[in-house]
C-alpha cells in the first residue's frame, strides 16, 4: 500500500514536471498577465526551469520598470523571462524577442541602468537573440515610435522623481541590508527598522558634528535662561504683565534645552536606539523569544513607531511639550500687550485674567502630548539622535505639530499687528494734541505708557520693545516651522531615493549607504542635507537665548543681581538676632488693640510693646 502511493506521487510530480516544461501554460505571473499574449513555455532561453524562479529575476527590475526609460521595457522583459507560447497541432513554438526591438530597448534604458550595474544584464544580451528577417520572434508595432525620451545619467534624477509614486508602496517593500524586519506583535505584519549604527541618511561625521552642535546652543539656551530666572527671582516688581509671559516662555525654553542636555549626556544610542533579538533565516530577520536569545546575537534598531523606551519618551515629552507651550506663551504675551494697548487694561486687570494663560498654555499641549503617546508616533532622527514625530509617518508631524504651531503662531501676529495698530493711532493723537492745554484737564483714558512723562517717547520705546522681542521668538520659530514642512514634503522622497539605491549593486550595505560610491548610488537625485536639520536644532535654541539675553544684558538686571548678593553677603557677616514677635504672640483687648505699638531698634537691643 505504501508502495502505490509513493508510484503514485512521482507520477504526479512527473506529470507537473511535463507539463510545465514541454507544454503551454498561462503565465502565473502577476507582472507579465496584462501582455498581448498569456501562454508562456519553461524553462525559459535564460535557464529558469520554473514560472517563480523567472518571476523572482523578474522582480529585480521592477524600480527600472518604474521608472518607464521606455514604454516596451516590461514587454520585452516578459517575452525574456516568460517566452510566449504558441501551440501547435505537431508542436508547440517557443517565441523570443527580435535583436532589434532588444537593441532599441537597449538604447533607451542602458543610460539608466548603468546607474544600477556596471553592465548591461547578461540575461538580456541582444547579440543572442535572432533576427527578425531570417527567424520568427517578437517586436511590437511602430515600437521605434516610442514617445519616451532618450534618459541619461544626469535625467535619471528628474525620471525618479516623476515616477516615485510609481514605485512600489512602502508597506510592500523588502528591507534593504541597512535594515532589520521586526514586529511589535503576533498579529502584525512585520516591518522594516533602521539599523542603530547604519549611516543611511546621513555621515558619521554629520552625526558626530550634529552632537556637538546640539550641547553648544542647549548650553547658550540653558546659561542665557537660567540668568533670566536669576533676575526675575531678585526682582519680581520688574515683570509686571503684560511683559510676565516672557518668564514662562524661556521656563519653557530652559526646559526644552534640557531635552537636548539629555540627549547629549545619555549618548544618541540610549535615546534613539532599541535591542532586538533575531534569527537571520533565508535573508529575513524574525524575533525570538528568550529561551533562545542565547543563540542569537543582539541587534540595535533605530527607534520607529510604537518602539519607543523609556528616555526616548521623556526627550520627546520635553522637546514636544515646552516647544508647543512656549508658542501658546507667545499668544499670551501679545493678548497682554493687546489688552494694555487696545483695551487699556492696566498690569492688576491683565494679572486678574492670567488664570485663563495657564488654563490653556499648559493643558492644550498636554492634550496632544498625550494624544502622540497613545498613538505611538513618536520616532528617533537618525542625525541628532532626537525623539521626535515625522522620520516614518510624515501625517502625525502635519497634524500635530506644524498646523498648532501656524495657527498659534498666526494669531498672535493678528493680535500683535492689531496691537501696533492701536499704539500708532495713540502716538498719532499725542503728537497732534501735545501742546493743547486743554488735552490734560479732559481726563481722556490712557495707558499706563502714557500717563507721565514725554509719551510719545515712552510710546516709542514699548514699540521698539514690542518689536524686538516679536522679531526675537517670530523669526526662530518661523525657521523652525520651515524645516519641518521641509522635512514633511521631502521624506518620502528621500525614502524612495533609498530604495532606488539599494537595487543597485553595492549600494546599500549592513553598515548603510555607500558614501565613498554617493555620486553613483545617488547621483543627483533628491537626499537629505545635515544643512537644514541643524538649523532647526540652532533655531529652537535661539528663542531662550535671544529673550534671555535681552532681559538680563543690561544695567537693571546687574544692578539687581549685584544688590541680591550683596544683601546675602551682608547677612552671612552680620547675623540678626531672631525676631520674637515672629515667632510669640501678644494679646489685646479690641478696645486696646489700637494702642498696641511696636518699635524695633538695632540689633542687640530690647523691643518695646507699649500699650
Amino acid at each position: 500500500m505504501d508502495l502505490r502511493l509513493l508510484l503514485f506521487l512521482c507520477l504526479g510530480l512527473v506529470n507537473k514536471a511535463q507539463t510545465e516544461s514541454g507544454l503551454c501554460v498561462p503565465i502565473r505571473a502577476p507582472i507579465c498577465q496584462s501582455m498581448q499574449y498569456n501562454l508562456t513555455q519553461m524553462p525559459n532561453f535564460v535557464g529558469h526551469l520554473t514560472q517563480t524562479d523567472a518571476e523572482r529575476r523578474m522582480n529585480e527590475y521592477r524600480a527600472l520598470i518604474a521608472l518607464e526609460c521606455s514604454r516596451y521595457f516590461k514587454f520585452f522583459l516578459c517575452t525574456v523571462y516568460f517566452p510566449m507560447c504558441n501551440p501547435a497541432k505537431d508542436r508547440t513554438l517557443k517565441l523570443r524577442p527580435c535583436q532589434s526591438f532588444c537593441s532599441y530597448v537597449k538604447s533607451k534604458c542602458y543610460p539608466i541602468v548603468q546607474n544600477f550595474a556596471d553592465q548591461w544584464p547578461e540575461d538580456l544580451d541582444c547579440d543572442t537573440l535572432p533576427q527578425s528577417k531570417t527567424s520568427m520572434c517578437i517586436e511590437p508595432e511602430n515600437y521605434n515610435l516610442d514617445s519616451r525620451p532618450q534618459l541619461s545619467s544626469s535625467s535619471s534624477s528628474s525620471s525618479t522623481t516623476e515616477n516615485a509614486h510609481k514605485l512600489p508602496a512602502l508597506e510592500t517593500r523588502a528591507c534593504n541590508q541597512a535594515q532589520l524586519k521586526i514586529t511589535t506583535d503576533v498579529n502584525q505584519p512585520t516591518r522594516c527598522v533602521y539599523r542603530c549604527q547604519a549611516d543611511v541618511f546621513y555621515r558619521q561625521s554629520d552625526k558626530r558634528l550634529a552632537s556637538v552642535w546640539l550641547g553648544v546652543w542647549a548650553s547658550l539656551c540653558f546659561f542665557s535662561c537660567f540668568v533670566t530666572l536669576l533676575v526675575f527671582l531678585t526682582d519680581r516688581a520688574r515683570f509686571k504683565y503684560p511683559e510676565r509671559p516672557i518668564i514662562y516662555i524661556l521656563v519653557c525654553s530652559q526646559l526644552q534645552s534640557t531635552g537636548f542636555f539629555l540627549r547629549v549626556f545619555l549618548g544618541a544610542e540610549k535615546v534613539s536606539c532599541r535591542s532586538r533579538f533575531e534569527l537571520a533565516f533565508n535573508g529575513s530577520v524574525a524575533n525570538v523569544d528568550l529561551k533562545s536569545s542565547e543563540l542569537v546575537p543582539s541587534a540595535k534598531f533605530l527607534i520607529s513607531s510604537g518602539q519607543e523606551n523609556t528616555w526616548c519618551t521623556v526627550n520627546f515629552v520635553l522637546v514636544y511639550f515646552f516647544g508647543l507651550a512656549a508658542t501658546i506663551w507667545w499668544v499670551a504675551l501679545s493678548v497682554s500687550w493687546f489688552l494694555s494697548s487696545v483695551r487699556k487694561w492696566g498690569s492688576e486687570g491683565i494679572r486678574g485674567v492670567s488664570k485663563y494663560f495657564h488654563l490653556f498654555a499648559w493643558p492644550l499641549p498636554g492634550l496632544l502630548t498625550v494624544v502622540i503617546l497613545i498613538m505611538h508616533r513618536i520616532e528617533a532622527d537618525e542625525l541628532t539622535g532626537m525623539c521626535y514625530m515625522g522620520y516614518e509617518s510624515w501625517y502625525p508631524l502635519l497634524y500635530l505639530s506644524i498646523i498648532p504651531n501656524v495657527l498659534v503662531l498666526l494669531l498672535g501676529l493678528v493680535l500683535l499687528a492689531w496691537g501696533f495698530c492701536s499704539i500708532a493711532a495713540m502716538r498719532s493723537d499725542l503728537k497732534s494734541s501735545k501742546r493743547d492745554p486743554f488735552f490734560w484737564s479732559t481726563g481722556q483714558k490712557l495707558s499706563q505708557y502714557t500717563e507721565r512723562g514725554n509719551h510719545v517717547e515712552r510710546l516709542d520705546k514699548l514699540v521698539a520693545k514690542i518689536g524686538l522681542i516679536s522679531v526675537m521668538f517670530v523669526i526662530p520659530r518661523a525657521c523652525v516651522l520651515g524645516v519641518e514642512i521641509y522635512h514633511f514634503v521631502k521624506r518620502k522622497t528621500w525614502i524612495d531615493t533609498l530604495y532606488v539605491a539599494a537595487q543597485k549593486r553595492d549600494c546599500v550595505t549592513n553598515v548603510g549607504l555607500r558614501w565613498e560610491r554617493y555620486s553613483h548610488c545617488v547621483g543627483n537625485l533628491p537626499y537629505p542635507r545635515p544643512e537644514l536639520s541643524l538649523l532647526h536644532v540652532f533655531m529652537t535654541c535661539a528663542v531662550g537665548m535671544n529673550l534671555g539675553f535681552c532681559v538680563w544684558c543690561n544695567r537693571k538686571s546687574f544692578k539687581s543681581l549685584t544688590q541680591c548678593s550683596a544683601r546675602k553677603q551682608a547677612k552671612a557677616l552680620h547675623p540678626t538676632t531672631r525676631n520674637i514677635l515672629s515667632s510669640s504672640y501678644v494679646y489685646a483687648p479690641p478696645s486696646q488693640q489700637s494702642r498696641l505699638a511696636y518699635s524695633f531698634n538695632k540689633p542687640r537691643s530690647k523691643y518695646l510693646i507699649n500699650l
